[in-house]
């Protein structure tokens, strides 16, 4: 009886560590997508068998796929649409060490969508302490996930013409998010370049419409810059859902271009410092006017307003009337006329 006591906490140990080593060996295994296969807070996964699609698995806390709601769509690629869960849906429940870790299938049959995916995001980097700085971040990978919480993305739409018929390079942030994992993946071929191919195309139309001047206007604004056309095509065709477009920066997309946009900034100038001059010229009149009409006012004002300028000035002899009215020194040694 002793022993048999003595060894339920070992037997208990034995279990416990069985069970850490076959979940240990299972999260090896859906690192590899073996029959099973792990999946990220934030991301999802499409599962195929023989290369053809065959469902969805996400991790993404407070959502689920519409196909799991009370009220499935009736088309079965808006099964696949993310939607915020209903508490009144019976979550999904994990063994212990297991969370995040779905069965997929017989390997080699079923296996995570792996593909290939390329893309620009702006990121923040701290150069030291108190300086935090923007900085464009390149990726491309061989990923078996599709990432769909909120992110922003970077393109390029270079020598778009602008109304003066400059051409200009650009640099378009896209905000946005998958909503479809399915639509995404399957129903175009690459989502994100053929998005950025859209919005390229609303930005070179709308850069055809505006100045120069105008468009640099835009980067400094938060508006969206794009149709909301292409917001709802995008959204409905391919999953992704836009939440603003926005231009980062312009530059002049050639030489000819920078020389033709540094030529007009010197008109630009110019024109600006003669309307200033002008607006300068017109204060100055309206303060002399004023000045005047006071002391034109005062007893005397005149003759005291012009004797104290000629004390001012560096004359030092003062005629008036010419040879005909007498000579009154007004400074430095008297001169005979």
């Amino acid at each position: 009886m002793e022993i048999a006591i003595l060894l339920i906490p070992v037997i208990a140990a034995l279990l416990v560590l069985t069970y850490y080593l076959a979940a240990l060996l299972i999260r090896k295994l859906a690192e590899r997508n073996l029959f099973w296969t792990f999946v990220e807070e934030g991301t999802a996964k499409a599962i195929v068998i023989n290369g053809r699609f065959t469902f969805c698995v996400m991790s993404f806390s407070g959502h689920m796929f519409a196909a799991d709601g009370p009220n499935p769509p009736a088309i079965q690629a808006d099964g696949w649409d993310i939607v915020t869960s209903d508490d009144s849906v019976l979550h999904r429940r994990y063994l212990p060490l297991l969370r995040n870790v779905r069965w997929i299938g017989l390997p080699p049959f079923n296996d995570a969508y792996v593909y290939g995916f390329s893309w620009t995001s702006l990121e923040e980097e701290q150069k030291d302490e108190k300086d935090m700085k923007k900085k464009f971040h390149y990726s491309d990978k061989t990923i078996d996930y599709i990432l769909i919480q909120d992110d922003i993305y970077v393109t390029q739409v270079k020598e778009a013409e602008c109304k003066d018929n400059i051409p200009l390079d650009a640099i378009i942030l896209i905000g946005g998010r998958i909503v479809n994992p399915y639509k995404a993946l399957f129903k175009v071929e690459r989502w994100l370049e053929s998005t950025a191919n859209r919005v390229g195309a609303d930005m070179r139309d709308l850069f055809g419409k505006k100045t120069y001047a105008q468009i640099r206007e835009l980067s400094d604004t938060e508006a969206n810059v794009s149709e909301k056309k292409t917001f709802d095509e995008v959204l409905k065709e391919w999953g992704f859902e836009i939440l603003f477009v926005r231009v980062h920066s312009v530059n002049p997309g050639s030489e000819l271009a920078k020389k033709f946009i540094e030529a007009t900034t010197v008109t630009y100038v110019a024109e600006e410092k003669a309307k200033a001059d002008e607006a300068e010229g017109r204060g100055k009149a309206s303060r002399d006017k004023q000045h005047f009409e006071a002391i034109a006012k005062i007893a005397g004002g005149v003759e005291m307003f012009r004797w104290n300028k000629i004390a001012e000035s560096k004359l030092t002899t003062y005629v008036e009337g010419g040879a005909a009215k007498p000579v009154v020194p007004v400074g430095g040694q008297p001169t005979t006329t």
